[in-house]
């Protein structure tokens, strides 16, 4: 075989790869959407600043038999986040804010309380700021900013992390003072439109009484959820105060161009994507799992930056240092943030499944008791007695009704294992590793002294 024909063979397997590849991406994400019951979406997957996947599949609006596109308009919901870390990160760029100011430096009106939180606590949900502002009524992120000062902190500036929504508000003031247009519009200015974002853009959506007006949206989406076996229209109401937190409309071929543009550096430098992507510092030095607007997770080992929303209209993903970015919108509600991930596991093979023994279990009775939690939840049963009277107030209800979503993206339970236990105080935490068909998931459960469950969380291990 001589050069030219090996030239050739070469760039014919090199073409070949990605198509097949989008099979399976095509088969993965079909049975998904028939397993999860949801009617359109969308994917784009960019590598390294190239498009290698972009494509809509079933339904946009379901009434009208619309077909979803890659162009298709589809609520994001909290995976705005990412784009206003992007946005802040501009200005941060060009010297006009710093992370680690005082916000006070920008709003001088602040109260005492807030005088050592900083803009980096923040854009990582730690400034200590209280999510609940009464029954007050909110027009704009002024009333929403003087509400939230009236109140008192929850914890001290940096002392933890808790994801929540005012914390995004009072960046977006800040944003609004130093650039002096509305965070909508310097979005668009700044980025959707340097960038040719078509489709992407807030409904500014009003809402008085029985009467909701909004902008026009083409191409939009119409939003479902499942309920007793059919699909539902759903809608939330995202007023403008709360955009720089969630709302924003985009397609996934217009947010393809927005990760091109982070990964050619058009937007932000190299140091200014790694300061976003950087897992942001507790006062105690423990990191949390924040960057600016973007969650920074590990999964089949790597390094993960993302967001999800919806719980699941939207599901950002990237590998930061395999270039690799995953995005996936629905329009099904009721779905859990997992589609990203099974696409990433066709790019990015995880690992083989460790065989562990886990730990010598001295209550191995409670650990039935915790394995049946799960295959019961699965089912949408949940047993509020297990749990103690905190949780069964504000975790039960959601794990009754969330529950079978989280498991119906899994493959059945294989096995339940103890890896680690310890305590603190009259807290007793016990983590196990469940195995899922082949997916191995962290539970961690927080008990009270009696065995009464007080917390529980997956993390992929």
């Amino acid at each position: 075989m001589n050069y030219y024909h090996l030239a050739v063979l070469t760039l014919m397997l090199l073409l070949a790869a990605p198509a097949t590849r989008a099979d399976s991406v095509d088969e993965y994400l079909k049975a998904q959407m028939e397993r999860n019951h949801i009617p359109g979406l969308a994917v784009a997957i960019i590598r390294d600043g190239r498009m290698i996947k972009l494509q809509g599949y079933g339904q946009a609006n379901l009434e009208w038999n619309s077909l979803a596109t890659a162009n298709t308009a589809f609520q994001l919901a909290s995976s705005t986040k990412p784009m206003t870390g992007t946005a802040l990160m501009l200005l941060v760029q060009e010297g006009k804010i710093a992370l680690d100011d005082k916000i006070a430096k920008y709003l001088p009106d602040a109260p005492a309380a807030w005088q050592n939180i900083t803009v980096r606590n923040l854009v990582t949900h730690s400034s200590g700021l209280k999510d609940d502002l009464g029954q007050q009524k909110i027009v704009t992120v002024e009333d929403a900013v003087k509400a939230a000062a009236a109140l008192p902190l929850t914890y001290q500036p940096g002392e933890k992390s808790a994801y929540g929504l005012i914390d995004y508000v009072v960046l977006t003031l800040i944003i609004e003072k130093v650039t002096g247009a509305k965070f909508q519009d310097f979005l668009r200015k700044r980025v959707f439109e340097p960038l040719g974002m078509t489709s992407t853009k807030f409904d500014n959506a009003t809402e008085d009484g029985p009467i909701r007006v909004s902008d026009l949206v083409k191409q939009r989406a119409s939003i479902y959820t499942w309920i007793e076996g059919k699909p539902k229209t759903f809608a939330f109401l995202y007023p403008a105060w709360t955009y720089s937190a969630g709302g924003l409309y985009s397609s996934a071929s217009d947010l393809s161009k927005w990760v091109i543009a982070l990964d050619t550096g058009k937007l932000l430098s190299r140091a200014s994507l790694e300061q976003m992507w950087a897992r942001q510092k507790l006062n105690d030095g423990k990191e949390n799992s924040f960057g600016v607007g973007w969650v920074i997770k590990t999964y089949h080992g790597k390094k993960t930056v993302g967001h999800s929303g919806g719980p699941a209209l939207a599901d950002i993903l990237r590998f930061p240092d395999e270039k690799l970015t995953i995005i996936v919108l629905t329009n099904q509600q009721r779905l859990f943030p997992r589609l990203a991930e099974g696409v990433a596991d066709l790019f990015i093979p995880a690992p083989p499944i460790r065989e562990i023994r886990g730990i010598a279990d001295t209550d191995e009775k409670l650990t039935l008791i915790l394995r049946e939690v799960l295959l019961d939840a699965a089912q949408g049963i949940v047993n509020a007695d297990l749990f103690n009277s905190e949780a069964q107030t504000s975790l039960v209800p959601a794990f009754r009704d969330f529950g079978p979503v989280f498991f119906i993206s899994l493959d059945p339970l294989q096995s339940f294992v103890l890896v680690e236990q310890s305590a603190e105080g009259e807290r007793r935490i016990r983590r196990y590793r469940a195995l899922f068909g082949k997916k191995p998931i962290i539970w961690t459960f927080v008990l009270s002294k009696d065995g009464k469950i007080i917390s529980m969380e997956p993390t992929s291990e």
